[in-house]
């Protein structure tokens, strides 16, 4: 940890020793760590990578009374989340849910039907346990794919309060997922 404290200094004035310094010492921590959460090598390289330039690029505002590697963390757990986020909000993932609603699931190919079903279990294990308000934007917006101008009229709340809540649900979710 002194290392650490004397290269975090030297890291913070530009100095491109510290930084691969730090890269060798923490990288593969940070890919094992990223790999448990995405499970895609390519995933968790970009978020390793992505990680390290979040670094480099505000290496002059670090502040130095903290461990290099609580800091190091935060930014890829935060890289993930944000990764995270895209997927939820991706068309890509709301046309699965929509073609998984629709029954298309072929019935000889059973894998698909489990991890959907596992997937919906988790999602709807997790909206459970939300305060109700943000059970029900959750729900609307994850099950029913409702917008947050009908979810707004539905349930006789502002559009802002529609945004918030379901902000809220994610942010709840992203705590869960990280734990």
């Amino acid at each position: 940890m002194e290392d650490d404290s004397k290269y975090l200094n030297l890291l913070k004035l530009g100095s491109e020793r510290a930084f691969d310094y730090f890269y060798e010492k923490y990288s593969k921590r940070m890919f094992a760590f990223c790999m448990k959460w995405t499970k895609s090598r390519s995933a968790s390289e970009d978020i390793v990578q992505d990680t390290f330039v979040k670094l480099w690029t505000s290496h002059e505002k670090i502040k130095t009374e903290y461990p290099i590697m609580i800091l190091l963390f935060n930014i890829a757990r935060n890289k993930l989340i944000d990764r995270y986020r895209k997927t939820v909000d991706s068309i890509c993932f709301e046309e699965f849910i929509q073609y998984s609603n629709e029954k298309y699931i072929d019935s000889n190919l059973p894998s698909g039907k489990i991890e959907y079903d596992e997937l919906c279990e988790k999602i709807n294990s997790f909206g459970k346990r939300l305060p109700r308000t943000q059970q029900q934007v959750f729900n609307y917006r994850i099950f029913q794919q409702k917008s947050n101008k009908e979810i707004a009229k539905l349930l006789n709340l502002s559009e802002q309060t529609i945004k918030n809540q379901f902000s809220l649900a994610l942010k709840s979710l992203r705590k869960k997922l990280l734990l």
